[in-house]
């Protein structure tokens, strides 16, 4: 429940002082919360999850841009808009397996090595499902999922340590994945925080798992195992 809304998640993160991007919640025209925030911006619908709401039109640079971007928004999923300071930079997946004593697995990262030209580098709606979508599925063909491989060890444990602080935080229960992005100055910055996220055989988590000896069955009957667990007597 608290990491279903982004702008809730934010706010507990905060609490915790684990670092996530500056950010505003509008509905209406009511104003819930507003850091202080410069362009450019990206523009979510903070109920949805999948990436769905997000595109390349998300990232705005201008007030004529965010006002346009959060009407559409408003619009399509009445609900409150959340508009994040956009952060440029690589973007990681973190794997949890665990409760009591929650692991890590290895860290995947998002390539976007080739991604259309001139677009804002991020994780959309057409670039995780769009294989026939606009512009010939050029998003989804631009980006794959790989084993972050090159990573210093000194980085690598900061990105695992941010991630279970997150799971911790938001008392998440049995896996997850942390979405994060590492800026210029070498600052992690957690994007999502994904309690339900894409068990299919391909997607990162197996693929994490796989790469710490966990195939992709053995990893579903993990998770059926923490989870019934926590019900023995």
């Amino acid at each position: 429940a608290l990491a279903g809304d982004k702008s809730l998640c934010k706010k507990v993160l905060a609490f915790h002082g684990i670092r996530t991007p500056a950010f505003a919640t509008l509905y209406r025209g009511a104003l819930d919360w507003a850091d202080e925030l410069e362009f450019p911006l990206i523009v979510k619908p903070p109920q949805e999850d999948a990436s769905l709401g997000i595109t390349a039109a998300s990232v705005v640079r201008d007030v004529r841009e965010l006002l346009q971007t959060v009407g559409d928004v408003h619009a399509e999923f009445r609900q409150p808009v959340l508009v994040e300071s956009y952060i440029e930079g690589r973007e990681f997946y973190v794997g949890v397996l665990g409760n009591g004593h929650a692991e890590t697995l290895p860290i995947v990262e998002m390539d976007f090595t080739g991604y259309p030209e001139g677009q804002p580098r991020l994780a959309s709606w057409n670039a995780k499902w769009g294989e026939n979508g606009e512009g010939s599925g050029r998003e989804f063909r631009g980006t794959r999922s790989v084993l972050a491989e090159d990573l210093p060890g000194e980085l690598e444990e900061r990105l695992k340590q941010v991630a279970l602080d997150t799971f911790n935080a938001l008392r998440l229960r049995d896996y997850a994945r942390i979405d994060v992005r590492l800026d210029e100055k070498g600052e992690i910055h957690v994007i999502e925080a994904n309690p339900n996220c894409y068990l299919e055989k391909g997607a990162e988590l197996s693929m994490a798992a796989a790469a710490a000896g966990l195939e992709h069955e053995a990893l579903i009957a993990r998770i059926v195992e923490l989870a019934s667990a926590r019900y023995a007597r």
